[in-house]
């Protein structure tokens, strides 16, 4: 009776957020100036069937520098990431200047949200050296806008670099609880509290700077790379009716020739939401917590938590607290299917496909009756191409995607790599990579009423047209 009462309670705030922030979408909307949404980092494709393809490189991973640290705003700043009543002012509160604020500032930090920075040198068949950035940052997910931001501080930091999709990878933790501001896409300020705030952008951007130097003053050479695999089906679970969950674990790990793990890259999908709309705490969620317990059982020196199939997923706590769901996560993980591989060649490449042009789902909503009254322009603001990148270890293709890929889309995305590539390589899918692109979902699911088929922005079929141009267009 009590589980019952939870899931329908979480149910309800789900639906009382989504209504929310629709409101306060519609008062942006129609009521406010849309400013034009930056193209810079992914201009537009040529047509409906092109993809734009980075230069692949290719070569011996030699060194890794890893650095992390803490960021807490200078005053509190509203959370990015839940949009219900809890958090919301409602209706939005209009400011003496003339501004309108969406959401309540946090009240107090527990865990803080981390800037996390792993930088690798790889030798390239020429004897060059060239650098690969993989940043974790505890937020909500990474817009187009601020990936060119920290394309622009790290060629700043580093002259002799070009940033682009092909050598820097910018990942969200999905913290739901993490610090707002970061973006100047309005569409986020009404629909997930995250309100532009430059002075709070610039401080951040001044931490990811200092991390970079950490970092990059940080190198250990590698001498090998080694795999955990588990799985975890009792404390991981899909919140889509229906949809099998992804409940498998692995950890790729980079062995100095000090014979310490200077990092662990820990791979599982779970939306870090411990902390709810009600709860006006800054912090890394569950993401912090598990990070440090897998640290500790594998005697790493950093983790960084990268989310794979998240769209339906969710900790399965049931009754447990953070710390010890962590733990139990982190024993698992420790006693699973190990290998080790003194092979260190690694490969990328990396680009941008169109995107369907984007709707709302209203039939998944359960709001049909809206559709030929109400028009959203300001879904012009959301991005127009679907920006990925594709980093090999050996056999093991990792393939980071923009948006929430649901357990059923990423099956149905891996298993066709896998079949139509001709090659070897498993595949691993990544979600809230470089720019968010919301829900993906296979066509079967889009039509189902759910949360997830509601934020689905770009129509049935989007997942089938990715999978396909990444065929078409790089495994030829």
């Amino acid at each position: 009776m009590k589980v019952q009462s939870l899931v329908s309670r979480k149910r309800t705030q789900r639906k009382l957020g989504f209504l929310a922030a629709s409101v306060s979408l519609l008062i942006l909307s129609q009521g406010c100036r849309i400013s034009a949404r930056q193209e810079d980092t992914y201009p537009n494709t040529a047509s409906s069937d092109s993809i734009q393809v980075g230069n692949p490189q290719s070569g011996q991973l030699q060194s890794l520098g890893v650095a992390s640290q803490e960021f807490i705003p200078a005053s509190p700043v509203s959370l990015a990431g839940f949009g219900g009543p809890g958090r919301r002012f409602l209706p939005p509160l209009f400011l003496a200047n003339g501004e309108t604020a969406f959401c309540r500032p946090y009240e107090k930090v527990i865990a803080p949200p981390r800037i996390k920075v792993a930088i690798f040198d790889v030798k390239k068949s020429d004897s060059k050296l060239t650098q690969l950035f993989l940043i974790s940052l505890d937020i909500v997910a990474v817009t187009a806008d601020m990936t060119a931001k920290i394309h622009q501080e790290i060629a700043r930091t580093f002259p002799d670099t070009q940033p682009s999709l092909n050598n820097v990878v910018v990942l969200a933790t999905h913290t739901h609880s993490g610090p707002s501001g970061l973006t100047e896409n309005p569409l986020w300020s009404a629909f997930i509290c995250d309100q532009y705030n430059n002075d709070l952008t610039e401080s951040y951007l001044s931490t990811f700077k200092k991390t970079l130097k950490k970092a990059a003053s940080s190198k250990e050479n590698i001498v090998s790379i080694e795999t955990l695999t588990a799985d975890a089906p009792s404390l991981l679970k899909s919140r889509f009716s229906g949809m099998s969950p992804a409940t498998d674990l692995s950890a790729l790990s980079f062995r100095t020739d000090t014979g310490h793990i200077s990092l662990s890259l820990a791979r599982m999908a779970a939306h870090p939401t411990i902390y709810g709309s009600k709860d006006l705490t800054l912090t890394s969620d569950l993401v912090g917590p598990t990070e440090k317990a897998i640290a500790q059982a594998l005697a790493a020196d950093n983790v960084f938590l990268m989310q794979t199939e998240i769209g339906n997923m969710d900790a399965h706590i049931d009754g447990l607290q953070l710390d010890e769901w962590s733990q139990k996560i982190s024993e698992v993980l420790k006693n699973g299917q190990q290998s080790s591989r003194s092979t260190l060649t690694i490969s990328t490449q990396a680009g941008q496909l169109p995107l369907p042009k984007p709707v709302v789902n209203w039939k998944a909503c359960g709001a049909e009756w809206a559709s030929p009254l109400i028009s959203l322009p300001i879904l012009d603001e959301v991005p127009h191409q679907i920006p990925f990148a594709l980093w090999t270890f050996d056999k093991e293709a990792n393939l980071f995607l923009a948006g929430e890929w649901t357990s059923a889309a990423a099956a149905q995305l891996k298993s066709s790599l896998e079949t139509g590539s001709g090659n070897s390589s498993r595949f691993k899918i990544f979600s809230l990579a470089n720019d968010y692109t919301a829900y993906h979902l296979t066509r079967n699911d889009y039509s189902k009423k759910e949360l997830e088929s509601c934020s689905s922005l770009y129509g049935s079929g989007a997942t089938e047209q990715i999978s396909e141009l990444i065929l078409k267009n790089i495994f030829l």
